[in-house]
């Protein structure tokens, strides 16, 4: 049978996605409230009306820089002022 609009019925299409900006800012608040996934799924579908599974989530916060809490990689300016720190201890 023919799908002329070519919606294949599953998730959210891209025209629901908020903005990637919009999408950025409103992760990083879920984790600074320290949200579950779930939580997050829930909140983004409440907020946004962005319905994702536990994956696409995954994938947005990958593709948009934001790390878990579990997996945190600090900047490179974090990591230059943890080092200078460290050696200005060793100096004093």
């Amino acid at each position: 049978m023919p799908n002329p609009p070519g919606i294949n019925g599953y998730g959210t299409m891209a025209k629901d996605k908020p903005a990637n900006d919009v999408l950025k800012a409103s992760l990083i608040k879920y984790q600074d409230e320290r949200q579950t996934q779930n939580q997050k799924l829930q909140s983004l579908a409440k907020d946004h009306g962005y319905v994702i599974g536990t994956t696409k989530l995954n994938q947005e916060e990958n593709w948009l820089g934001i790390s878990s809490k579990h997996y945190f990689k600090p900047s490179a300016e974090q990591v230059r002022q943890a080092v200078s720190d460290e050696v200005e201890k060793g100096l004093a």
